[in-house]
Protein backbone atom coordinates (compact mmCIF):
# COMPACT_ATOMS: atom_id res chain seq x y z
CA UNK A 1 0.00 0.00 0.00
CA UNK A 2 1.55 3.17 -1.03
CA UNK A 3 1.82 5.99 2.02
CA UNK A 4 1.71 9.85 1.46
CA UNK A 5 2.63 11.87 3.91
CA UNK A 6 1.58 15.57 4.82
CA UNK A 7 3.49 17.93 6.56
CA UNK A 8 0.89 19.47 9.05
CA UNK A 9 3.37 21.42 10.52
CA UNK A 10 1.93 25.04 9.63
CA UNK A 11 -0.96 24.04 11.90
CA UNK A 12 0.60 25.17 14.94
CA UNK A 13 0.16 28.80 14.18
CA UNK A 14 -2.62 30.92 13.97
CA UNK A 15 -5.95 29.45 11.92
CA UNK A 16 -5.52 32.10 8.29
CA UNK A 17 -5.78 31.07 5.19
CA UNK A 18 -2.71 27.87 4.62
CA UNK A 19 -3.47 26.50 8.44
CA UNK A 20 -6.98 26.41 7.50
CA UNK A 21 -6.70 24.72 3.19
CA UNK A 22 -4.22 22.04 5.37
CA UNK A 23 -6.99 21.18 7.92
CA UNK A 24 -9.83 20.69 5.33
CA UNK A 25 -7.53 19.28 2.85
CA UNK A 26 -6.96 16.70 5.05
CA UNK A 27 -10.08 16.07 6.37
CA UNK A 28 -11.68 16.24 2.47
CA UNK A 29 -9.00 13.17 2.05
CA UNK A 30 -9.81 11.41 4.80
CA UNK A 31 -13.20 10.79 3.07
CA UNK A 32 -12.16 9.65 0.04
CA UNK A 33 -12.48 6.08 -0.76
CA UNK A 34 -8.51 5.71 -1.79
CA UNK A 35 -6.68 2.97 -1.75
CA UNK A 36 -3.62 5.19 0.15
CA UNK A 37 -2.46 5.25 3.60
CA UNK A 38 -1.68 8.68 4.72
CA UNK A 39 0.33 9.76 7.50
CA UNK A 40 0.12 13.35 9.18
CA UNK A 41 3.07 15.11 10.68
CA UNK A 42 2.33 18.12 12.81
CA UNK A 43 4.65 19.92 14.70
CA UNK A 44 4.76 19.77 18.35
CA UNK A 45 3.99 17.61 21.35
CA UNK A 46 0.01 16.49 20.05
CA UNK A 47 -1.97 16.83 16.94
CA UNK A 48 -2.99 20.88 16.83
CA UNK A 49 -6.43 19.96 14.57
CA UNK A 50 -8.38 16.42 14.61
CA UNK A 51 -7.32 13.98 12.33
CA UNK A 52 -9.79 11.37 10.32
CA UNK A 53 -9.27 8.04 12.48
CA UNK A 54 -8.57 6.49 9.04
CA UNK A 55 -4.89 8.28 8.94
CA UNK A 56 -1.78 7.48 11.23
CA UNK A 57 -0.33 10.50 13.13
CA UNK A 58 3.18 11.30 14.11
CA UNK A 59 3.51 14.55 16.75
CA UNK A 60 6.80 15.53 17.56
CA UNK A 61 8.27 18.63 18.76
CA UNK A 62 11.93 18.68 17.55
CA UNK A 63 14.64 21.18 16.24
CA UNK A 64 16.04 20.94 12.86
CA UNK A 65 11.97 19.92 12.00
CA UNK A 66 11.94 20.10 7.94
CA UNK A 67 16.05 19.48 7.57
CA UNK A 68 16.42 16.28 9.80
CA UNK A 69 12.69 14.88 11.13
CA UNK A 70 10.76 15.02 7.96
CA UNK A 71 13.17 13.13 6.03
CA UNK A 72 13.86 10.44 8.52
CA UNK A 73 9.82 10.10 9.73
CA UNK A 74 9.48 9.38 5.64
CA UNK A 75 12.37 6.70 5.78
CA UNK A 76 10.94 4.99 9.03
CA UNK A 77 7.26 4.84 7.37
CA UNK A 78 8.19 3.92 4.24
CA UNK A 79 6.59 6.86 2.57
CA UNK A 80 6.35 7.00 -0.92
CA UNK A 81 5.21 10.56 -1.78
CA UNK A 82 4.93 13.80 0.56
CA UNK A 83 3.07 16.89 0.18
CA UNK A 84 4.50 20.37 1.45
CA UNK A 85 1.05 22.25 1.59
CA UNK A 86 3.02 25.41 1.41
CA UNK A 87 6.40 25.93 -0.64
CA UNK A 88 9.22 24.66 1.60
CA UNK A 89 10.84 21.42 1.63
CA UNK A 90 14.13 20.15 2.90
CA UNK A 91 17.32 19.99 0.54
CA UNK A 92 17.13 16.10 0.54
CA UNK A 93 13.86 13.97 0.54
CA UNK A 94 13.71 9.62 -0.32
CA UNK A 95 10.93 9.53 -2.00
CA UNK A 96 8.77 12.24 -4.38
CA UNK A 97 6.63 15.30 -3.08
CA UNK A 98 4.00 17.78 -4.44
CA UNK A 99 4.13 21.27 -2.87
CA UNK A 100 1.28 23.79 -3.26
CA UNK A 101 1.59 27.50 -4.27
CA UNK A 102 -0.90 29.47 -2.62
CA UNK A 103 0.72 32.62 -4.36
CA UNK A 104 3.64 34.61 -5.47
CA UNK A 105 3.63 37.77 -3.38
CA UNK A 106 7.07 37.50 -1.80
CA UNK A 107 8.33 37.73 -5.62
CA UNK A 108 5.86 40.04 -6.81
CA UNK A 109 6.01 42.56 -3.72
CA UNK A 110 8.92 42.06 -1.36
CA UNK A 111 7.83 45.30 -0.15
CA UNK A 112 5.24 43.82 1.81
CA UNK A 113 7.79 41.45 4.08
CA UNK A 114 10.81 42.66 6.20
CA UNK A 115 13.48 42.14 4.06
CA UNK A 116 14.97 39.38 6.30
CA UNK A 117 11.09 37.46 5.26
CA UNK A 118 11.44 38.26 1.59
CA UNK A 119 14.97 36.81 1.29
CA UNK A 120 14.00 33.83 3.45
CA UNK A 121 10.99 32.85 1.27
CA UNK A 122 12.85 33.57 -1.75
CA UNK A 123 15.89 31.13 -0.12
CA UNK A 124 13.31 28.46 0.39
CA UNK A 125 9.66 28.67 -1.17
CA UNK A 126 11.41 28.85 -5.01
CA UNK A 127 13.70 26.18 -4.65
CA UNK A 128 10.86 24.20 -3.49
CA UNK A 129 8.98 25.25 -6.35
CA UNK A 130 11.72 24.55 -8.72
CA UNK A 131 12.84 20.96 -7.17
CA UNK A 132 8.89 19.58 -6.26
CA UNK A 133 7.60 16.31 -8.87
CA UNK A 134 4.36 18.37 -9.29
CA UNK A 135 2.97 21.46 -8.03
CA UNK A 136 -0.62 22.57 -6.81
CA UNK A 137 -1.67 25.72 -7.57
CA UNK A 138 -4.85 27.03 -5.34
CA UNK A 139 -6.13 29.22 -8.81
CA UNK A 140 -5.66 29.79 -12.65
CA UNK A 141 -4.14 33.12 -11.71
CA UNK A 142 -1.24 31.75 -9.46
CA UNK A 143 -0.68 28.91 -11.90
CA UNK A 144 -0.07 31.45 -14.47
CA UNK A 145 1.99 33.60 -11.66
CA UNK A 146 4.25 30.13 -11.64
CA UNK A 147 4.31 29.75 -15.13
CA UNK A 148 6.67 33.00 -15.29
CA UNK A 149 9.37 31.40 -13.38
CA UNK A 150 11.96 29.80 -15.03
CA UNK A 151 12.15 26.27 -15.96
CA UNK A 152 8.44 25.53 -14.95
CA UNK A 153 6.71 23.17 -17.35
CA UNK A 154 2.61 23.37 -17.33
CA UNK A 155 2.50 19.28 -17.36
CA UNK A 156 4.03 19.76 -13.88
CA UNK A 157 1.23 21.66 -12.81
CA UNK A 158 -2.23 21.24 -11.29
CA UNK A 159 -4.73 23.63 -10.27
CA UNK A 160 -7.04 22.69 -6.90
CA UNK A 161 -8.93 25.05 -5.57
CA UNK A 162 -9.93 25.70 -2.10
CA UNK A 163 -13.54 24.87 -1.05
CA UNK A 164 -16.12 26.04 1.12
CA UNK A 165 -16.95 23.98 4.37
CA UNK A 166 -20.20 22.96 5.21
CA UNK A 167 -20.33 25.32 8.71
CA UNK A 168 -19.77 28.38 6.71
CA UNK A 169 -23.49 27.80 4.78
CA UNK A 170 -26.39 29.26 5.46
CA UNK A 171 -28.44 27.50 7.45
CA UNK A 172 -31.34 27.88 10.11
CA UNK A 173 -29.06 26.85 13.00
CA UNK A 174 -26.97 30.38 12.72
CA UNK A 175 -30.24 32.58 13.32
CA UNK A 176 -28.97 31.93 17.16
CA UNK A 177 -25.69 33.04 15.97
CA UNK A 178 -25.06 36.49 18.87
CA UNK A 179 -24.70 39.53 17.28
CA UNK A 180 -20.59 40.72 17.69
CA UNK A 181 -20.76 43.95 17.41
CA UNK A 182 -22.91 45.14 20.36
CA UNK A 183 -25.91 45.22 17.62
CA UNK A 184 -24.59 48.05 15.53
CA UNK A 185 -24.63 47.26 11.38
CA UNK A 186 -21.39 46.76 9.38
CA UNK A 187 -19.65 46.20 6.89
CA UNK A 188 -17.36 43.00 7.24
CA UNK A 189 -13.65 42.99 6.30
CA UNK A 190 -11.74 39.51 7.18
CA UNK A 191 -7.71 38.97 6.86
CA UNK A 192 -4.62 38.85 8.62
CA UNK A 193 -3.63 42.92 8.94
CA UNK A 194 -1.18 43.35 6.44
CA UNK A 195 0.03 45.52 3.62
CA UNK A 196 -1.82 43.46 1.00
CA UNK A 197 -5.08 43.75 2.55
CA UNK A 198 -5.27 47.19 1.37
CA UNK A 199 -7.14 48.24 5.12
CA UNK A 200 -5.75 51.86 5.04
CA UNK A 201 -7.12 52.71 1.53
CA UNK A 202 -10.63 50.69 2.76
CA UNK A 203 -10.75 53.49 5.72
CA UNK A 204 -10.20 56.48 3.59
CA UNK A 205 -12.87 54.90 1.08
CA UNK A 206 -15.23 54.26 4.30
CA UNK A 207 -15.01 57.86 5.25
CA UNK A 208 -15.60 58.55 1.59
CA UNK A 209 -19.05 56.89 1.50
CA UNK A 210 -19.89 57.46 5.28
CA UNK A 211 -22.69 60.14 4.19
CA UNK A 212 -24.41 57.56 2.64
CA UNK A 213 -23.58 54.34 5.17
CA UNK A 214 -26.13 55.27 7.34
CA UNK A 215 -23.84 54.79 10.57
CA UNK A 216 -22.45 51.46 9.48
CA UNK A 217 -19.46 50.30 11.03
CA UNK A 218 -16.66 48.87 9.56
CA UNK A 219 -15.14 46.08 11.17
CA UNK A 220 -11.89 44.36 10.59
CA UNK A 221 -11.37 41.12 12.23
CA UNK A 222 -8.10 39.38 11.31
CA UNK A 223 -4.94 38.88 13.91
CA UNK A 224 -1.99 41.49 13.59
CA UNK A 225 0.48 41.21 10.97
CA UNK A 226 3.39 43.41 10.22
CA UNK A 227 4.18 46.64 7.90
CA UNK A 228 0.63 48.40 8.37
CA UNK A 229 0.11 51.89 9.63
CA UNK A 230 -1.61 51.94 12.86
CA UNK A 231 -4.71 52.16 11.77
CA UNK A 232 -6.58 53.38 14.35
CA UNK A 233 -4.79 56.36 14.09
CA UNK A 234 -5.52 56.17 10.28
CA UNK A 235 -9.35 56.25 11.06
CA UNK A 236 -9.29 59.11 13.60
CA UNK A 237 -7.08 61.31 10.42
CA UNK A 238 -10.21 60.74 8.77
CA UNK A 239 -12.90 61.14 10.81
CA UNK A 240 -14.14 57.71 11.36
CA UNK A 241 -12.32 56.51 14.46
CA UNK A 242 -15.82 55.75 16.29
CA UNK A 243 -16.84 53.64 13.52
CA UNK A 244 -13.67 52.12 13.13
CA UNK A 245 -13.62 48.18 14.99
CA UNK A 246 -10.47 45.81 15.29
CA UNK A 247 -11.51 43.04 17.20
CA UNK A 248 -8.97 40.95 16.24
CA UNK A 249 -8.37 37.32 15.21
CA UNK A 250 -11.39 35.12 15.80
CA UNK A 251 -12.23 32.10 15.83
CA UNK A 252 -14.37 29.65 13.23
CA UNK A 253 -17.41 30.00 15.42
CA UNK A 254 -17.04 33.94 16.15
CA UNK A 255 -15.95 33.94 12.38
CA UNK A 256 -19.25 32.56 11.40
CA UNK A 257 -21.00 35.58 13.98
CA UNK A 258 -19.44 38.39 12.23
CA UNK A 259 -19.95 36.68 8.71
CA UNK A 260 -23.87 35.85 9.68
CA UNK A 261 -24.62 39.68 11.09
CA UNK A 262 -23.17 42.09 8.47
CA UNK A 263 -24.18 43.82 5.72
CA UNK A 264 -21.85 43.66 3.48
CA UNK A 265 -18.43 41.85 3.15
CA UNK A 266 -15.25 44.40 1.76
CA UNK A 267 -12.43 42.38 0.42
CA UNK A 268 -10.15 45.18 -1.66
CA UNK A 269 -6.92 43.22 -1.26
CA UNK A 270 -4.51 44.30 -3.72
CA UNK A 271 -3.20 40.75 -4.33
CA UNK A 272 -3.99 37.53 -3.57
CA UNK A 273 -3.57 33.55 -4.23
CA UNK A 274 -7.36 32.85 -3.67
CA UNK A 275 -9.51 34.91 -1.08
CA UNK A 276 -11.03 31.99 0.97
CA UNK A 277 -13.42 34.84 3.08
CA UNK A 278 -14.86 36.29 -0.17
CA UNK A 279 -16.31 32.48 -0.51
CA UNK A 280 -17.17 32.36 3.07
CA UNK A 281 -19.07 35.16 3.13
CA UNK A 282 -21.11 34.20 -0.20
CA UNK A 283 -22.12 31.26 1.23
CA UNK A 284 -23.84 33.42 4.33
CA UNK A 285 -25.69 35.13 1.46
CA UNK A 286 -23.61 38.47 2.22
CA UNK A 287 -23.07 40.96 -0.70
CA UNK A 288 -19.44 41.26 -1.60
CA UNK A 289 -17.18 44.15 -2.95
CA UNK A 290 -13.98 42.63 -4.16
CA UNK A 291 -10.66 43.62 -6.51
CA UNK A 292 -10.66 43.58 -10.24
CA UNK A 293 -7.20 41.62 -9.86
CA UNK A 294 -5.32 38.82 -9.20
CA UNK A 295 -7.48 35.88 -7.96
CA UNK A 296 -10.50 37.76 -6.75
CA UNK A 297 -12.19 38.50 -10.37
CA UNK A 298 -11.10 34.34 -10.41
CA UNK A 299 -12.98 33.34 -7.54
CA UNK A 300 -16.19 35.66 -7.66
CA UNK A 301 -17.28 35.51 -11.28
CA UNK A 302 -20.13 37.70 -11.67
CA UNK A 303 -21.43 37.11 -7.50
CA UNK A 304 -19.30 40.35 -6.36
CA UNK A 305 -18.71 43.75 -6.93
CA UNK A 306 -15.66 44.61 -8.78
CA UNK A 307 -13.88 47.72 -8.05
CA UNK A 308 -9.71 49.27 -8.35
CA UNK A 309 -8.01 48.76 -5.27
CA UNK A 310 -6.01 51.19 -5.75
CA UNK A 311 -8.69 53.51 -6.44
CA UNK A 312 -10.28 54.62 -2.85
CA UNK A 313 -13.04 56.62 -5.32
CA UNK A 314 -13.87 53.17 -6.78
CA UNK A 315 -14.20 51.33 -3.57
CA UNK A 316 -16.34 54.36 -1.84
CA UNK A 317 -18.41 53.98 -5.17
CA UNK A 318 -18.87 49.99 -4.47
CA UNK A 319 -19.02 50.28 -0.75
CA UNK A 320 -22.46 52.16 -1.17
CA UNK A 321 -23.54 50.27 -3.99
CA UNK A 322 -23.30 47.26 -2.12
CA UNK A 323 -25.00 48.75 1.00
CA UNK A 324 -27.67 50.63 -0.44
CA UNK A 325 -28.51 49.34 -3.67
CA UNK A 326 -31.34 46.96 -2.59
CA UNK A 327 -31.54 45.04 -6.24
CA UNK A 328 -28.02 44.70 -6.52
CA UNK A 329 -27.72 43.05 -3.27
CA UNK A 330 -30.52 40.75 -3.70
CA UNK A 331 -28.70 39.88 -6.77
CA UNK A 332 -25.20 39.63 -5.70
CA UNK A 333 -26.73 37.45 -2.47
CA UNK A 334 -28.49 35.43 -5.01
CA UNK A 335 -25.62 35.00 -7.33
CA UNK A 336 -23.09 34.27 -4.07
CA UNK A 337 -24.84 31.66 -2.99
CA UNK A 338 -24.98 29.91 -5.68
CA UNK A 339 -21.34 30.64 -6.52
CA UNK A 340 -20.18 29.58 -2.65
CA UNK A 341 -21.94 25.88 -3.78
CA UNK A 342 -18.97 25.35 -7.05
CA UNK A 343 -16.63 25.32 -4.28
CA UNK A 344 -16.29 21.84 -2.22
CA UNK A 345 -13.00 20.85 -0.22
CA UNK A 346 -14.41 17.29 -1.58
CA UNK A 347 -13.53 18.52 -5.08
CA UNK A 348 -10.22 19.71 -3.85
CA UNK A 349 -9.15 16.65 -2.26
CA UNK A 350 -10.16 14.59 -4.96
CA UNK A 351 -7.81 17.04 -7.78
CA UNK A 352 -5.19 16.45 -5.23
CA UNK A 353 -5.18 12.73 -5.10
CA UNK A 354 -4.58 13.92 -8.91
CA UNK A 355 -1.74 15.79 -8.35
CA UNK A 356 0.00 13.06 -6.00
CA UNK A 357 -0.43 9.90 -8.39
CA UNK A 358 1.04 12.15 -11.39
CA UNK A 359 4.41 13.23 -8.91
CA UNK A 360 4.00 8.86 -8.27
CA UNK A 361 3.89 8.21 -11.79
CA UNK A 362 7.06 10.82 -12.43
Amino acid sequence: MTTIAIDASALAGAMSGTPRYIRELIRALGMLPTQEKFLILHRGRRAQAPVPPTMETVAANVPLWLSVFVPYALVRKRCRLIHFPYAAMPPWLPCSSVTTVHDLAFVRHPEWFTPRMAHMLRRTWLPAIRRADHLLCVSEFTRREVMELPGTEPGRITVAHHGVGSMWHLSREQEGLAHPNQGRPYILAVGTISPRKNYARLIEAFAQASPQLGGLDLCMVGSPGWGVDNLAQVAAQYGVGARVRLPGAASDHDLLAWYHHAQALAFVSLYEGFGLPLLEAMAQGVPCLTSNGSALAEVAADAAELVDPLDAAAIAEGLVRVCVDADLRARLRERGLARAREFTWEACARTTMQAYRAALSR
